[in-house]
Formats: C-alpha cells, sequence, structure tokens
C-alpha cells in the first residue's frame, strides 16, 4: 500500500486534474475556479455547475475538449519511494 496506494493517489490527482480543466471549459470559467462537491463539478461563488458522468461523457466523446487535450480520463503514475520499508521486519 504504500507504494501502490501513492501510485494511485498520483493517478487519481492527474485525472482529477483534467477533470477540471474540461468542466472549466464546459462551464466557460477558470480552471482555479472549479472546485469538486458533492460529484459535480462547481464554479466558486456561482450556481453553475456540471456533474461527474457529464465531465466523463465530455471527455470520451472529445467533441468539446480544451485545445490539445487528448480525449478520456484514463491516467498512470508511477512512485518510487526514496527509501525502502520492510513492515514485517529486516532479517
Amino acid at each position: 500500500l504504500a507504494v501502490g496506494g501513492t501510485a494511485i493517489i498520483k493517478a487519481m490527482e492527474k485525472v482529477e486534474a483534467k477533470g477540471k480543466k474540461i468542466a472549466a471549459h464546459l462551464l466557460e470559467a477558470s480552471e482555479g475556479d472549479i472546485v469538486i462537491e458533492n460529484g459535480e463539478f462547481k464554479v466558486t461563488g456561482t450556481d453553475k455547475s456540471i456533474a461527474l458522468p457529464m465531465v466523463a461523457l465530455a471527455a470520451y466523446t472529445a467533441h468539446n475538449l480544451p485545445d490539445g487535450m487528448e480525449p478520456g480520463l484514463k491516467e498512470t503514475a508511477f512512485y518510487d519511494p526514496t527509501n525502502f520499508t520492510f513492515p514485517a521486519g529486516a532479517y
């Protein structure tokens, strides 16, 4: 979990960032104004929002994405810890 869990978190951070870019594009807002709450991407200080499934649909249909963005929300990450641990003890 120390290595794999961290890699999962890093990949999810990439998915979140890409989702925010797509939501900002669709909502015509600044990416910095997008927050995620209760399964929706919301523009801070307004009533504008878009549900996560709609952002995913936009990501995979790829008809209206920010310039240069590849379709999909699939991301990968690799984590190489700076120090190894031996949770079962050392020999």
